[in-house]
């Protein structure tokens, strides 16, 4: 047959259906596909591994807004979300079932009133419950596994969760986020730096 079917589950469930010239040329799309969904599970077993061992991070408080350095990992059942001071204690929790969406950036309260924040913006999030928020921040060279990960294992169980962001749209946040602040630290608006720049390639 010349049509192939794609059924998805996350965000929602949908199955979509396209018609190809041939069934040649339906095959070749088919293996491409395979092939791509193959490599995406890869990349997903390989982040959650790497939330299962942990990551020193940064909690913001959520009564004073004040930074405690702790160590974050999923549980081995990846249903709850865990940290102590160390590995070796026995950590507080938040079950992953009781939270209802995920913001990238220093969205919520808890970081908006921080009058000096010492991590970058692109490297916070928050996990959003009926009655709190869990405010973090971790390295920049694990927010990507961090923020996407916890997002998959999310959606996973609430395909409702608000505030999805696509792999495009968080690279494209983060982007817009670094220049924000390299635009504050020269004393210059976003669009100011962005006409400078543009005018300086513009004259070479």
């Amino acid at each position: 047959s010349s049509l192939l079917e794609i059924r998805a589950h996350i965000p929602t469930e949908t199955t979509y259906v396209y018609r190809a010239n041939s069934e040649a040329e339906a095959k070749t799309w088919q293996r491409a596909l395979e092939t791509a969904i193959a490599s995406e599970q890869d990349k997903i077993r390989a982040t959650l591994q790497l939330l299962s061992q942990g990551n020193t991070a940064y909690k913001y408080n959520y009564s004073n807004s004040k930074r405690m350095r702790r160590h974050f990992w999923m549980a081995e059942d990846k249903l709850e979300l865990c940290w102590a001071k160390s590995r070796q204690e026995e950590p507080q929790t938040m079950e992953l079932a009781d939270c209802v969406g995920l913001l990238h950036g220093p969205m919520t309260t808890t970081f908006q009133r921080c009058t000096v924040r010492e991590d970058p913006p692109w490297c916070c999030f928050s996990l959003l419950f009926q009655d709190r928020t869990l405010d973090l921040a971790v390295p920049e060279a694990v927010i990507d596994a961090w923020f996407l990960g916890m997002q998959y294992l999310l959606l996973s169980r609430n395909p409702a969760l608000k505030a999805v962001l696509s792999e495009a749209e968080f690279t494209y946040r983060k982007v817009q986020q670094k220049i924000r602040a390299l635009a504050h630290s020269r004393g210059l608006t976003t669009r100011r730096l962005i006409l400078n720049r543009l005018r300086g390639v513009w004259d070479n």
